[in-house]
């Protein structure tokens, strides 16, 4: 029975073992722990000792060695499954579930997610919540924002929601909801097909819903693992409601956009998007969509965040204006990133 208990003492040391992810810095120090995923350049680490998490540099790995199946975003634009090792010539080898193997130099990897755990650890996102209360004619504004995006083998899913609401003495209530979920599946050479579905609630341009689909392909004309800027164009169909039903109205707009993304500088992250709608339907509409966000991190997963988003409708409902921004700032928390 001793013997027995020694046996599966040391075959469980060995599978635990077995399930250790390595890691070798440039500058030859080396950690051995469970590599959770690489985001926005910077790898999270779950060892033993210690009780947080380790956010590493990623630019400071130069070998590692994951245990588990990894979905690996390529700076190339590619999207590789399979198992990651350091080799003998300083490069990174993803082994496939078809034993192919593709070599690629370690600072080509733009992001990186562990599979085998569980589905769950394929999802990351944040939550912002920001609010004013001004005594003067009892002024109080709400905005709230979460995201939440999903790491597939093939394809890459982003969802977000926006709501800024504020009321005040003697003037009617203000809202506004923008939503959207995006799918992007990535092609070789860093192309994309992209498919969406936006919707849109804004009382300033007298709107009660925009529902929009739109598909479209695109480049990465940028990919690393500290910046990416995408370009992309498409087909959008707008399906809208108006405060006045008469207003209301089905069109086809072609757009074209932009998206940038800056990560780990420091403590600061940066996303902008842009996109151009000129109407195919109606003539001479046109509209822009802008946003930009900025996040300080503070401690750990939580930061400050300030936003502006602007809507351009050159014709808008006969009630609604043609022009609105938002200007949010708040505080929040994210997971898995």
């Amino acid at each position: 029975m001793k013997l027995l208990f020694c046996l599966l003492t040391l075959l469980i040391g060995f599978h635990a073992f077995g399930q250790r992810d390595t890691l070798r810095f440039k500058n030859g120090d080396v950690m051995v722990g469970e590599v959770k995923n690489l985001s926005t350049g910077v790898l999270t680490v779950k060892t033993r000792y210690s009780k947080k998490d380790f956010n590493i540099k990623f630019n400071r790995v130069g070998e590692m060695i994951i245990e588990r199946k990894c979905i690996v975003v390529l700076t190339q634009g590619q999207n590789r499954f399979g198992y990651v090792r350091s080799t003998d010539d300083g490069k990174i080898s993803i082994t496939e579930n078809d034993g192919n193997v593709i070599l690629v130099p370690i600072n080509q990897i733009s992001s990186l997610q562990e599979v085998d755990d569980n589905f769950l650890s394929r999802f990351r996102g944040a939550i912002d919540i920001g609010a004013n209360l001004t005594k003067a004619n009892n002024n109080r504004q709400l905005n709230t924002s979460m995201r939440v995006s999903y790491t597939g083998q093939k394809w890459l899913i982003d969802g977000t929601l926006d709501i800024n609401i504020s009321t005040q003495d003697s003037v009617a209530e203000t809202s506004r909801t923008d939503a959207s979920i995006e799918s992007l599946r990535l092609l070789r050479n860093n192309y994309f097909v992209i498919v969406d579905v936006s919707f849109l609630q804004n009382t300033t341009q007298a709107l009660d819903a925009r529902i929009s689909p739109s598909l479209g392909i695109g480049k990465f004309i940028v990919n690393t693992n500290r910046m990416y800027l995408g370009l992309s164009i498409g087909i959008n169909y707008n399906i809208e409601r108006f405060v006045d039903n008469a207003q209301d109205r089905q069109s086809t707009e072609a757009f074209f956009a932009a998206g940038l993304n800056m990560f780990d500088f420091e403590k600061i992250d940066i996303t902008t998007n842009l996109r151009l709608l000129p109407s195919l339907s109606e003539q001479e509409r046109f509209r822009i969509d802008y946003n930009f966000k900025i996040k300080y991190k503070i401690i750990k997963d939580f930061y400050i965040s300030a936003g502006l988003t602007i809507n351009y409708d050159n014709q808008p409902a006969t009630i609604g204006q043609d022009f609105d921004y938002v200007v949010n700032t708040g505080f929040g928390w994210k997971f898995n990133e």
